[in-house]
């Protein structure tokens, strides 16, 4: 190569055409052409028992089959099939007893709030965990949420506030107070306000003294107000017990007209629950089979009922 240069700027030096050579033969003849064999493999045969020795062996699959169990799957993630309303609610179980308003976390502790004492506790294996203690303020109700929070409703200590805290653990990660940093989310006043977490992540807070529930996003964020329905007649909607099903509906007592209400995520109202032998019904909860268990606050009774 460095020759042919050479050679190239001779000529253009010498302007001497007869120094150039063609190479028009030498260019067509192509490389020899190179037959490559590939390898052949040829396999042994497997000594497995020598492998065994070797490396160890597995023993062969077994499976048994268990009958009548469900599996349970992630309440905020997945999607269950569309459950229509009874047109007729059915009483199923009436439970007599004398408590109520606790909660009971994923990994089964019993959570409870301690009002004079300003602390929430936990409970398990019969010892009592002092979880978290504030100042300034005294928790009234607590929920532990799907994702393992604990979200606290409070009071101020002269009653004249009231918050929603998130808290990890002993971490208390955000406060929901205001609407647009002004008007306050919640009435204040002791022992008014019960609260549920939706499927979509709301947070659904019954409070009895605005006679409303008070639906706010993740973020804290107002989505809207539920203030009754005009078919109840009797006196005013005064919301207590609160709680949400696997349809991202949202139930809520209306305790002094003996009625539960029913409406879906956005604040439609969808239907009342006003039979099934109910007087004053106050605590509410839904179990993984959609049946609502109704605590009544006269009676001290829990009744167990199918609506859907």
């Amino acid at each position: 190569m460095k020759q042919r240069v050479l050679d190239l700027q001779k000529t253009l030096e010498f302007n001497d055409l007869s120094l150039t050579q063609s190479r028009n033969e030498e260019f067509r003849r192509l490389p020899p052409e190179v037959n490559v064999s590939l390898p052949v493999f040829s396999p042994q045969k497997i000594n497995t028992k020598q492998l065994n020795q070797l490396f160890g062996s597995l023993s062969e699959l077994s499976m048994k089959t268990k009958h009548g169990y469900t599996m349970e799957t992630p309440e905020a993630v997945s999607s269950p099939p569309v459950k229509p309303l009874l047109n007729e609610p059915e009483l199923i179980t009436t439970i007599t007893t004398k408590h109520d308003d606790i909660a009971v976390t994923k990994s089964g502790d019993l959570i409870y709030t301690d009002y004079k004492r300003g602390s929430v506790n936990k409970v398990r294996k019969r010892q009592i965990v002092e979880l978290i203690r504030l100042q300034g303020w005294k928790p009234s109700n607590v929920y532990s949420t799907f994702a393992g929070d604990l979200l606290i409703i409070m009071d101020s200590d002269d009653g004249e506030q009231s918050k929603l805290a998130r808290y990890t653990g002993q971490i208390e990660r955000e406060t929901f107070q205001f609407v647009n940093t002004v008007k306050p989310l919640y009435s204040s006043g002791y022992f008014t306000k019960y609260i549920s977490e939706n499927r979509n992540l709301d947070i659904c807070v019954a409070d009895f003294l605005a006679k409303a529930v008070v639906v706010v996003n993740q973020a804290g964020n107002l989505r809207f107000r539920y203030t009754g329905h005009s078919s109840t007649t009797k006196t005013f909607f005064e919301p207590v017990g609160v709680t949400t099903d696997s349809q991202s509906q949202i139930l809520t007592s209306d305790c002094f007209n003996s009625c539960i209400h029913i409406f879906d995520q956005d604040g439609q109202f969808l239907s009342y629950i006003e039979n099934c032998e109910l007087f004053r019904p106050w605590g509410l909860c839904v179990n993984t089979k959609d049946h609502l268990f109704v605590a009544e606050s006269d009676s001290k009774k829990v009744k167990q009922i199918k609506y859907m």
